[in-house]
Parts: C-alpha cells; sequence; structure tokens
C-alpha cells in the first residue's frame, strides 16, 4: 500500500465531439422514462457542465483552479448521512484524493457551500489543491488545439472554446498573460523544457545564410520552383493532431474469387516479378530488398501493386505471431490522389512530415518523441513499403523517409532495415519542389547526403499496355510522345485531334470534359468564366480570417486585408472567396481524411450547401458552413457519412452517398520574415472544371480538352 499527499484529477480537454460521456444511473433513467418518454437525456453531467453552472461568486474561476480547489456533491453536505453513497462520486478523480481527504471529512460542515445555478448540485472548497492532469496538447503539432485547450483549462467562461471559432488566435493572444499566469500554478517546468526544445530546433537556423520560407507557410518556394505549376499542393505543418493524422488503412484483402481474377489479369512480366518477389521474400526474409518498377502509362504498374499486396498479405498474416490488424506493408504516394489510387496514405501524414523537411535532416531530428513512439508501435510489424509515384517525390523527402525508419526502428541499414518497392515512371511529372530522387542538389549539405540510397535499388521494366487494350495505339503514342520518338504516323494523330481539326464548338463539351492548362492564371480564369455562366445556383463563401502574433489593431487590420488579396496557392490553398455552384465539378483542396479516400485533388460534384449563422458585433451574417458533394466512387467517404450521420439527418439530407465537407481552419504567414499568422476558416473546395496538368497526374479521364502554349515542354 502507499499513500499520496497530494490527489490528482483529470479534465478531459480534448474537443467536445472527442469526448466519451457517462449514462445516467438506471433509477435516474426509469424517472425520466415515466417523466417523458421521448426524452434523449441520458447523459451524466460531469465537471465541464458543472463549471459552466457554478455560481456568480466564482465566475473569475478557470477550469483548472475548479476542478483542483473545488469539490462536487449531488445533496447538500451538511444534510448527508452516508458518506460513500453515489452523491459523493466524483468521476473524474484519482483514488489518491480518497485516502488524501479522509481525515478532513468532519470538517466538511465548517466549509462554505456553493449551490449550482441549475440546482444540480453543490461545491465546497477542497483542503489542499489537486495536481491536475490533461491532454496537454503541443503548439508545434497541433497549434488550434493548444490555443483551445489553454483558454479552455486556464481562462474563465461560460461557453466552451471551440476549434470552429474563428477568433480562437485572436482570444489567445488577448488573454495569454492569464493564461500564464495561471498556467504556472499547475506546470512549472513549461519554460525549462520548452526553452530545451527551441534551442535544439533553432540551433543550426542562426547560421544559416540563405533566406528560408518559414516553416509556418511553405507551399511553393519561388527560388527552387521556375514555372506557375499548380501541383498537388506539399503538405504543410499540421494543424490536425499528429494521432488524428497517422490513421493508417489496415490491409483489405479480397475475396478469393477476386483474388483469383486478379492473378488471371496479370501479363507474363507481371506474373513472373511477382512469383520472383514471393519467392525472395519466403527464402529470404530477414534481408531487406530495393526494387523500382517502371513502364509507361498504362501498362498495369497500379494493378501490379495491388497484386503484390494480396499475395504478401496474405502470406505474412499466416507467420506466427502476427495479427489481422498489423501492417506489414505500407502503400504510400506524393499526393492524396495517388494515394488513393492503391489504397494508401501520402508520405507526409505515414511519416509525421511538416513542409520543412530540409531544416529537420540538417539537425538530425525527424520527429519529437511522441510521434516517434506512436509510429514504433504502428508499424513494429512493418516489413515492405510500396512508394507510388516516385518521380514526384523529392530527393530531400526521400532521403527523409530513410531518417525516420532508421530512428523509428533504430536500425541503421537504410530504410531501418524495411524494404522498399518504388513505381512509376520518370518521363512523367517531376517533384513539386526540390529535385529527382536521383539527382544531388546542388548545395553543399546535399553533397553530403548525396545520392548512394537511389544506387541501391534494381531496376525492373513493364512495357506490355495493359490499362489501354482497346486503344493500345494511342496509349503507345502518349509514351513515344514522352521519350520524343513519335513517328509521323503518331505525329499526325495528334495533329488530327486539335480543336480546329476536328471543327468542334468549344462551349458545346465544355461541360463535358475535363480542361487542362498549363499554369493557375488559366485555370483561375477559366473556372471563374465557367462558374458566372452557368445557370445554376450560385453562392459564394467568404472566409473568416484572425490574426494571431500581434496585439497591434492596426497591424491585425493591414494583414488581414492583405491576406484577401493573395492567390490561393500562398493561403494553404483556402480562398477567401470561394464561389460555389450547385451541379458544377470541385475537388477537395486538403486532405481531410487520406484513409477514407477524401484527399488533396478528390473529384466531386458539389450538390448542397447548408447555411448557419455568424454573430460578429451586432450583425448576424448567413455563411455557407457545410457542403454536400457526391464523390466519382461511393466507397470514398463512407466512413465520414457514418461518423456525422446525425449532422446529415438534421440537415434533411436522404441522399446515401451524399458526403458533407465542413469548413477548416489553416494557418499562414504573409511572408517569411514574420511571425505573424493568419488563420482562415473556409471550405476546403476548389472549382475544377479546369485544372493543371500537374493536378491531373495519376487520374484517368474519359475526355480531356487540353490547351498547350509556347512555355509548355513536351
Amino acid at each position: 500500500m502507499s499513500k499520496s499527499s497530494v490527489g490528482t484529477i483529470y479534465i478531459n480537454s480534448c474537443p467536445a465531439d472527442q469526448r466519451v460521456f457517462l449514462k445516467k444511473g438506471k433509477k435516474e433513467l426509469e424517472k425520466i422514462c415515466e417523466t417523458d418518454p421521448n426524452s434523449t437525456d441520458i447523459q451524466e453531467t460531469g465537471m465541464i457542465e458543472h463549471y459552466i453552472e457554478r455560481p456568480d461568486i466564482l465566475e473569475s474561476t478557470c477550469l483548472a483552479d475548479f476542478a483542483a480547489l473545488y469539490k462536487y456533491s449531488k445533496t447538500h453536505p451538511h444534510k448527508k448521512n452516508v458518506s460513500t453513497d453515489e452523491n459523493e462520486i466524483d468521476l473524474e478523480i484519482n483514488d489518491d484524493e480518497i485516502i488524501a481527504e479522509k481525515n478532513s471529512d468532519d470538517e466538511s460542515n465548517k466549509k462554505t457551500v456553493y449551490e449550482l445555478k441549475n440546482n444540480s448540485g453543490f461545491l465546497t472548497k477542497r483542503n489542499k489543491r489537486l495536481v491536475i492532469q490533461f491532454r496537454n496538447y503541443k503548439e508545434g503539432e497541433d497549434k488550434l488545439n493548444f490555443q483551445r485547450e489553454n483558454l479552455m483549462l486556464f481562462t474563465s467562461w461560460r461557453t466552451e472554446p471551440s476549434l470552429l471559432d474563428p477568433d480562437l488566435p485572436t482570444k489567445f493572444s488577448e488573454k495569454l498573460e492569464v493564461i500564464q499566469t495561471n498556467r504556472s500554478n499547475y506546470c512549472k517546468y513549461d519554460s525549462v523544457f520548452y526553452n530545451i526544445e527551441v534551442d535544439l530546433l533553432e540551433e543550426d537556423e542562426e547560421n544559416e545564410e540563405e533566406s528560408t520560407v518559414a516553416p509556418q507557410f511553405k507551399i511553393l518556394d519561388l527560388n527552387e520552383t521556375p514555372s506557375d505549376f499548380q501541383l498537388e499542393i506539399p503538405h504543410t505543418e499540421k494543424i490536425v493532431s499528429t494521432a488524428e493524422s497517422m490513421r493508417f488503412p489496415l490491409p483489405n484483402l479480397l475475396h478469393e474469387c477476386e483474388f483469383l481474377a486478379l492473378m488471371k489479369s496479370l501479363n507474363e512480366k507481371q506474373r513472373k516479378y511477382l512469383l520472383n518477389l514471393t519467392n525472395l521474400v519466403k527464402t529470404n526474409p530477414s534481408e531487406p530488398f530495393y526494387h523500382f518498377l517502371s513502364g509507361g502509362a498504362g501498362v498495369g504498374k497500379s494493378t501490379l501493386i495491388n497484386a503484390i499486396k494480396q499475395v504478401l498479405e496474405r502470406f505474412w498474416v499466416h507467420q506466427p505471431g502476427n495479427k489481422p490488424e498489423d501492417i506489414n506493408i505500407l502503400a504510400v504516394a506524393p499526393t492524396g490522389k495517388a494515394a488513393i489510387g492503391i489504397n494508401g496514405i501520402t508520405i507526409d501524414s505515414a511519416f509525421g512530415f511538416g513542409f520543412n523537411v530540409k531544416d529537420k535532416l540538417r539537425i538530425g531530428r525527424m520527429l519529437n518523441s511522441d510521434t516517434r513512439n506512436t509510429l514504433a508501435c504502428t508499424l513494429h510489424k512493418l516489413k515492405l513499403i510500396i512508394l507510388d509515384e516516385i518521380s514526384m517525390c523529392s530527393f530531400y523527402k526521400f532521403q527523409a523517409m530513410n531518417s525516420v525508419l532508421q530512428e523509428i526502428f533504430e536500425n541503421n541499414k537504410p530504410f531501418g532495415g524495411v524494404s522498399v518497392i518504388t513505381v512509376g515512371d520518370f518521363n512523367q511529372l517531376p517533384p513539386p519542389i526540390g529535385s529527382y530522387v536521383f539527382q544531388t542538389p546542388s548545395d553543399d549539405f546535399s553533397r553530403l547526403l548525396g545520392p548512394h540510397l537511389w544506387r541501391l535499388f534494381q531496376l525492373f521494366e513493364l512495357t506490355e499496355i495493359m490499362r489501354q487494350r482497346d486503344d493500345a495505339a494511342f496509349a503507345n503514342a502518349l509514351n513515344n510522345l514522352a521519350l520524343g520518338t513519335t513517328t509521323d504516323e503518331q505525329d499526325e494523330m495528334f495533329t488530327n485531334r486539335q480543336l480546329d481539326m476536328l471543327q468542334i464548338d468549344v462551349t458545346s463539351i465544355i461541360d463535358k470534359v475535363t480542361t487542362l492548362y498549363y499554369c493557375n492564371a488559366d485555370v483561375d480564369a477559366f473556372n471563374n468564366l465557367f462558374l458566372a455562366v452557368s445557370p445554376n445556383e450560385k453562392i459564394v463563401s467568404r472566409a473568416l480570417d484572425s490574426c494571431s502574433g500581434t496585439k497591434s489593431r492596426a497591424t491585425i487590420t493591414y494583414m488581414l486585408s492583405q491576406a484577401q488579396k493573395l492567390q490561393h496557392k500562398k493561403t494553404q490553398n483556402m480562398q477567401y472567396l470561394l464561389k460555389l455552384c450547385v451541379e458544377t465539378k470541385y475537388i477537395v483542396s486538403h486532405n481531410v481524411a487520406v484513409p477514407d479516400g477524401i484527399s488533396n485533388g478528390s473529384p466531386c460534384i458539389l450538390k448542397k450547401v447548408i447555411y448557419g449563422q455568424l454573430y460578429e458585433k451586432n450583425s448576424r451574417e448567413r455563411i455557407p458552413i457545410r457542403a454536400y458533394v457526391q464523390f466519382e466512387k461511393e466507397s470514398t467517404g463512407e466512413k465520414t457519412r457514418q461518423r456525422l450521420q446525425n449532422i446529415i439527418k438534421a440537415d434533411g439530407i436522404t441522399e446515401k452517398n451524399w458526403t458533407p465537407i465542413q469548413r477548416i481552419c489553416r494557418s499562414f504567414s504573409l511572408n517569411e520574415n514574420t511571425h505573424i499568422q493568419v488563420t482562415r476558416n473556409q471550405l476546403p473546395l476548389l472549382p475544377s472544371n479546369a485544372q493543371t496538368i500537374h493536378c491531373s497526374q495519376s487520374c484517368t479521364y474519359d475526355n480531356i480538352l487540353v490547351f498547350l502554349n509556347k512555355n509548355l515542354s513536351r
């Protein structure tokens, strides 16, 4: 037995929709049922509900003090006869406090008793302040939840702070002094640990001579990207929590009939590679291998990836010690679109990368302890990584994958001793930022890293056209076009497909095809024109911007006005004025739920917009708060629809394949020389009747219309 002189109490500081509630007791539920059989009031009130109903005399008390200093009772302490009944139970408290206050029960009658406003119970002050435990979000990993949690715990409120509040960063800045004062009563060593971490992360940055884009926001580095490409927007620092962003798809084995059909569909080269790979895994399981599967468009690379996953999963899942939920194979891709095609996730989501991969490589610290431990536990059975669209994976991201795997597996072998299969075609699109994996950048730091990783990979090439067997001539012509080896006959075929040769009116087909341009400016101009002439219902969704990092009202006003003028590629792909048009093509502009198929670039049709009221000072603005879209695949968004079924029902939506897309918050800096951040609250959608050629990577279209210009290379 051990006794604690100080008790502890847990405050569930997670967002409200992530908390688990307790059901009321049987007797109380029976009483409610007798009074109102249709009542849904089954939730037992807890500490947060009691805090909201605290008496006016405790108005300035923060939640942390309320939990640590006050004890709740359903009945008046002076009238109770039995001290051990359920009226005295504090569900969040640690057992130690019962011991710590055991000898003080006789004094409870002498204390001042406070009654809650809704008459649901009473409060008495404790003899000794308890130690509080809470979620403790890290500012560098989940900034918005960090701000929300600190406002929730260390300031006084009656309406709980929410992530959906567009003024959250502003409120945090305004009450920072109060938060620091109250937090110091419970977290005395915050500054010590924070300074150690900051010193480690910023040690090398102080000596860096070249100007770099701020890590809070770095969408495209203009010094590294010569052209105005609308790439799949690279991921920036995560705003969702690390644990939330690392949801790996579980193994999904096909039914036996489907599996056999898949095996029969393989051509000779695919079958030979798969047999050799299976033999390698079975005969030498402890030795990692590194393969590069290459081939042009339509040679069946995605089909072979699926076959590899199905065959090896079936083998590994039956090995001793393996569980069905263990992750033996991890399929990743540089973009969300490509990841969906192989039932995988993005490289950034898989390994917890922010955008400043190069900076983390420099200091030799890719992950913090929480992320490293999470990955080590989740991927402890990992044996194979399949990386699709290798042409779009940059040199630094490839090196970062190696460093992370060595870190989490504590193994200095390449990629931590895990086998890697890369898949792609280097005649296709290059990385959005940086050089190919086999090219060493020109700076001194990159020369130290060298291209040694790519030298490990053995080439296997697929050549037989599979995807377009009915139109093999056109598929071969496309592959020859990439190589610059087209024949006269193929050149004539492309010439005959020019719009002026076909004598087709553009306006008659524009809504039936996907239009591709080379750069963003042309894409935006086309989409704006298309929306303007569309006869369907039109709505404008205005972003809700807030500013943090300064208390100057003039600076805040200036920053917000400047943010409104920026192009969406400089504002985390979030438009200030988003034009919504029902029954029009859109793409999701962020990785909202990659395991559920809702990722950056997911195509959809806008079906309906739901409005809400925005209360600002004396005005009440009606704004879009939710958009219902229909994805190309019915399976896309299935988990989201299940999770939000109550909201869908409340919105009156009866269509089973309409998925709700809700507003999200993303932060960005206006330039690299300021620590002031703008947080934008907006629907993560972009019009997509026109797209850039880069955005179309890894997609399959029935019909496309390509506009060529002098800047477009072969």
